[in-house]
């Protein structure tokens, strides 16, 4: 049976009756090749659909064949190793676009960018709303950055460099009741308590990231108790919208104690560089102290030890 398609009356321009086949045929022609038209377009289409014709014979007689090998293949899915990216409007329940790479378990597996949307995208915003959108989009086109780097590897036969996953981006709720986006430094490893945050109302100037700690296990005495604590506990800080500019950076600050509220203030890499060398100097005394000391002993001992 044949279908035709004709065109409306109301259609401005006038197209001559086109078969149904060959109309889905150009479409899909046009959709594989969109830098070319018409016959062109359609040649290079049904080329590529005989070659996958061939492909296909050619695998069904392997297959026939070599039916362990065909069905290990069955079972092995192609995966590519990728974080998708995602963009989101301020206030809305849904990624506004999504975009990853997927590979298709054709009998000739391609990997692609699968870019959407989503249905509960939508929102109505005002301008404070729509530039933070302007800056996800922002931020997001390093992502596709990334994900195309990865899909040009595949595309080339190398393998795809493993890619350290985008710092997570966090959307809380202000006293004031309107949104904030924080998105974490990358070496920021407070994340459980960004959550926390999601969960709740905050103020902005509250927020600060944090790397892990360093710090010295000591056994300290106290009124005759003994108990071990961290000493010189040292981290990466920022807070980003605090009051004080030189929170507002990232910084050190030092816990001289763990237990006891003795604090340096923020100190940059030069004030820091200049704690450490003076802890570097304090060791060499220590050192000294510390042979004082074994001479004492030794002292002591060569005069009978305890009197």
């Amino acid at each position: 049976m044949s279908i035709t398609v004709q065109t409306p009356t109301h259609c401005t321009a006038l197209a001559p009756a086109v078969p149904l086949g060959e109309l889905l045929a150009d479409a899909d022609a046009r959709r594989l090749f969109p830098t070319l038209t018409g016959s062109a377009a359609l040649a290079d289409s049904r080329q590529l659909n005989a070659e996958a014709a061939e492909r296909e014979t050619v695998r069904r007689s392997v297959d026939a064949q070599f039916p362990v090998i065909a069905q290990f293949l069955a079972d092995t899915p192609a995966r590519v190793e990728s974080s998708p990216v995602r963009i989101t409007a301020p206030g809305a329940r849904e990624p506004l676009i999504t975009a990853e790479l997927f590979t298709n378990d054709d009998p000739t597996p391609r990997t692609v960018a699968a870019v959407y949307a989503s249905a509960n995208s939508d929102v109505d915003t005002n301008s404070a709303g729509l530039r933070q959108l302007a800056s996800r989009m922002r931020h997001g086109a390093c992502g596709f950055d990334r994900l195309a780097d990865q899909l040009a590897a595949i595309e080339q036969g190398a393998p795809a460099a493993p890619q350290p996953a985008a710092p997570p981006t966090w959307t809380m709720r202000t006293h004031d009741g309107d949104e904030h986006t924080e998105t974490c430094p990358t070496w920021c490893t407070t994340t459980e308590i960004h959550q926390r945050e999601t969960e709740s109302t905050i103020h902005p100037s509250d927020i600060w990231h944090q790397s892990d700690h360093v710090a010295m296990p000591l056994v300290l005495t106290e009124s005759r108790e003994t108990y071990e604590d961290l000493v010189l506990i040292a981290d990466v800080a920022v807070i980003p919208h605090a009051d004080e500019a030189e929170q507002r950076i990232p910084h050190v600050n030092m816990q001289m104690i763990g237990d006891q509220d003795f604090w340096t203030g923020p100190m940059g890499p030069d004030e820091f560089g200049a704690v450490i060398d003076k802890l570097a100097a304090h060791v060499d005394q220590l050192r000294a102290v510390h042979a004082q000391l074994v001479q004492a002993r030794a002292d002591w001992q060569a005069n009978g030890g305890a009197q």
